[in-house]
């Protein structure tokens, strides 16, 4: 692919305007009148008679939906911000606070991640013939690995066998957490761009900008930092993925038959961070392939499109501090929706979706408790909010069943009333 010319450093305001003006457009070329909260972010950059102008003059004839809305003054900046980072089911709630990024349905469902390095790089102990010393090697048979799940009944009344197989590469092994981290940091940064969001799959973004949002002190990012951060991307983009009934397509509503991903990301190129670091990288219109970018591959870019992605807290995120916890957010965080109260799962199949290693009922439940109750604890954010995932949890050990208690609108209102919904909301 041609490299494109590195554009200029212009103004915040031009490349604000230069930004909406790009947004504009792709709507007018989809022969759409522009919604109410673009009108507004063009109000606020001057741009309002510009695109009333342009509006009309492209659709003369379109009707009363292409006449531009009368506004009495222009959004304020914070509301706008609140409703363009806001994901489609993460209002600014107690149960769910304004989250800033998204995640993949099908990604935070199925059990792609290892929760430790040891799982990352399966190794086995051989013994030297010659002299007998013993030492750890890849286990290159543990790099492939099949999940099978539950039976299906499909709408044609056939039944299905879903499973996954994934294959990691022995240099850098399976995603771990610490890569998922990453991916939803990579994820922030598109729908921090709401005017380009999904636009592409080149998300422009800086080695030092991601490990800021890790939790990284300035003064404590250097090589190792960025090479954890390059191993982690590194692991997304060679493990092979192929999905046989598991993958869900949300246009059709249906799981897929077989799906192949060569990886989660498609590639990946971080410049000289001496000179990028400095500023967020700005929001190029196209994005640059000049400056620092990740690619997300073609399968997951698909998904995305499609809107099969729920919102999650970064923030919160990072101050789990326990991989199996982070990994447990992630797939309750996708059921933590509709007014959903509880969300029960076996115990078997909780832990074979959290990538959880140990197979007796004891051991899996000790390690799912100790991250139920860091996802039932209020934990102190580092932007000074307090947050706290679940309600409550329970296990019927009889059943073998888990219960993920979530917070409800009722349970909101509850708190209210005593007093104490400045504990979970974000502060202002």
């Amino acid at each position: 692919m041609d490299a494109v010319t590195p554009l200029r450093e212009p103004p915040v305001a031009s490349m604000r305007q230069t930004t909406l003006k790009y947004a504009a457009e792709q709507e007018w070329k989809s022969g759409r009148p522009l919604p109410a909260e673009l009108w507004h972010r063009l109000a606020d950059a001057d741009l309002f008679t510009w695109a009333a102008t342009e509006q009309a003059a492209r659709f003369p004839s379109g009707g009363e939906s292409f006449r531009p809305p009368l506004l009495k003054t222009a959004a304020p900046a914070a509301a706008v911000d609140d409703v363009a980072l806001a994901a489609p089911s993460a209002p600014r709630t107690i149960r769910r606070p304004l989250e800033s990024s998204i995640f993949e349905g099908n990604i935070s469902e199925l059990p792609l991640w290892a929760l430790t390095e040891k799982h990352a790089i399966p190794r086995v102990k051989v013994r030297d013939e010659k002299t007998g010393v013993g030492r750890l090697v890849v286990n290159e048979k543990a790099l492939i690995r099949v999940v099978t799940l539950p039976e299906k009944t499909l709408e044609d009344g056939s039944v299905a066998q879903p499973h996954v197989e994934i294959t990691a590469n022995a240099l850098y092994g399976f995603p771990t957490m610490f890569a998922a981290r990453v991916l939803a940091i990579v994820l922030e940064r598109a729908r921090q761009r709401p005017s380009t969001f999904l636009e592409s799959e080149v998300i422009n973004i800086s080695r030092y900008e991601i490990a800021l949002r890790l939790g990284y002190k300035p003064s404590a990012i250097g090589r190792s930092t960025y090479e954890s951060i390059e191993r982690a991307l590194d692991a997304l983009m060679s493990t092979a993925l192929h999905f046989r009934s598991s993958w869900y397509v949300k246009s059709s509503q249906k799981r897929a038959n077989f799906v192949k991903a060569t990886g989660l990301i498609a590639a990946y190129q971080f410049y000289d961070d001496r000179k990028e670091r400095q500023a967020e990288l700005p929001d190029l219109v196209p994005p640059d392939i000049s400056r620092s970018y990740v690619r997300l591959s073609d399968v997951l870019l698909a998904s995305l499109r499609e809107g099969y992605y729920h919102g999650i807290d970064v923030d919160y995120l990072n101050s789990l501090s326990s991989p199996l916890a982070e990994r447990l957010y992630l797939y309750l965080a996708k059921r933590d929706g509709d007014g959903r109260a509880v969300y029960k799962e076996t115990l078997s199949l909780l832990a074979t979706k959290v990538c959880i290693q140990a197979t007796k009922p004891s051991k899996i439940w000790r390690d799912l408790e100790l991250a139920l109750k860091r996802l039932s604890t209020p934990l102190r954010l580092p932007t000074g909010t307090t947050r706290q995932f679940l309600r409550s949890y329970r296990y019927d050990k009889e059943s073998q069943t888990v219960e993920a208690h979530f917070f409800t609108k009722k349970h909101e209102l509850a708190l209210q009333a005593a007093g104490k919904q400045g504990t979970l909301l974000p502060e202002t």
